[in-house]
C-alpha cells in the first residue's frame, strides 16, 4: 500500500516539474513570438526551432523523438530535428514526429487538424503550401519481399519525401515515402500519392495521376 502511494506521488511529483518546464519553456517561446497552446504536446525541446509568428494549437504535437505520449517532457533528449519557418500554423490534433529524422518546413505552412507528418526518412515542405487536415505524410515503407519471414522484420525503407512551394493537398491525402511533389502542384482529397508530381500538376486517385493541368 504505502510503496503504491510513493510510486503515485513520485509519478505526480514528475508529472508537475515536467509542467513547470514546459510553462517556463512556453513564455520563452512567447517572448520570441511563438504562440504555444497550454494543451499543445512538446517533445525534445532542444531539437525544435519555431519561426517567429508560429502559433502550435491544442492538442497538437510536435516531437523531436518518435515517443507520442500526451504529457509534454520539453527536456527528452531530441532524435531528429523540427524546423518550422516563419508565420506556421499548427492546429488542433496535428502530429510532427521525427523518428530519428529531419522535418524542415518553410514559412507560412499551415498543418491542418489531425495532420501526421513524420520524419524518418527526412521531410521537407517548402513555403506557402496548404496542407489540409487527415493528410498523412510518411517517409517510410515496410520492406515485404520476403513471404518467409514476418513484415515486421523485415526493415524499412526511408527514402523521404519533399514537398515544393505554394503546393495544395486535399482533406485525407496520403503521401509515401520517396515521392517529390513539385512547386504549384494541387493533390485531390483523399488521393494516395506514390510518384512524384510535376509542377502546376493535379493529381488525384488512388493511386494518384495526373488528371489536369492549372491554367497558366
Amino acid at each position: 500500500m504505502f510503496r503504491d502511494l510513493y510510486r503515485t506521488m513520485r509519478s505526480d511529483w514528475r508529472r508537475y516539474q515536467a509542467h513547470l518546464r514546459f510553462e517556463q519553456y512556453r513564455r520563452t517561446m512567447l517572448a520570441a513570438g511563438v504562440a504555444i497552446h497550454p494543451e499543445a504536446t512538446i517533445h525534445g525541446a532542444a531539437g525544435i526551432a519555431l519561426g517567429k509568428g508560429c502559433i502550435v494549437y491544442g492538442r497538437a504535437t510536435l516531437a523531436a523523438t518518435g515517443w507520442l505520449r500526451h504529457d509534454c517532457d520539453v527536456d527528452t533528449p531530441p532524435q531528429g530535428s523540427i524546423q518550422l519557418g516563419e508565420r506556421c500554423l499548427v492546429l488542433p490534433g496535428a502530429i510532427v514526429a521525427t523518428y530519428g529524422g529531419k522535418i524542415a518546413i518553410g514559412d507560412d505552412v499551415s498543418l491542418n487538424p489531425g495532420v501526421i507528418v513524420y520524419g524518418h526518412g527526412n521531410v521537407t515542405i517548402g513555403s506557402k503550401t496548404r496542407i489540409s487536415a487527415q493528410t498523412m505524410i510518411i517517409p517510410q515503407m515496410h520492406v515485404f519481399s520476403d513471404r518467409r519471414k514476418p513484415i515486421m522484420e523485415q526493415g524499412l525503407t526511408m527514402k523521404g519525401i519533399a514537398i515544393g512551394s505554394d503546393v495544395w493537398i486535399g482533406a485525407g491525402a496520403k503521401i509515401l515515402d520517396g515521392v517529390t511533389i513539385a512547386d504549384g502542384a494541387i493533390v485531390a482529397a483523399g488521393a494516395v500519392v506514390r510518384q512524384d508530381v510535376g509542377p502546376f500538376s493535379i493529381v488525384g486517385g488512388v493511386p494518384a495521376r495526373v488528371i489536369a493541368m492549372r491554367p497558366e
